[in-house]
């Protein structure tokens, strides 16, 4: 699962940066498995910096 961490930060620059081709093109190289990973990545990125 570590390339699939890779991929998942990769993916949280592109979504922070607002650069929706980025974005576009992580998430359609993501197997299923991966995309589940980096969902569960993003939610804890996002749950880390709520106040």
């Amino acid at each position: 699962m570590n390339g699939a961490s890779w991929r998942a930060h990769d993916l949280w620059r592109a979504y922070a940066a607002r650069d929706r081709a980025s974005v576009a093109e992580h998430l359609a190289h993501l197997e299923d498995d991966q995309l589940e990973f980096a969902r569960g990545v993003t939610a804890n990125f996002y749950n880390d910096t709520l106040p």
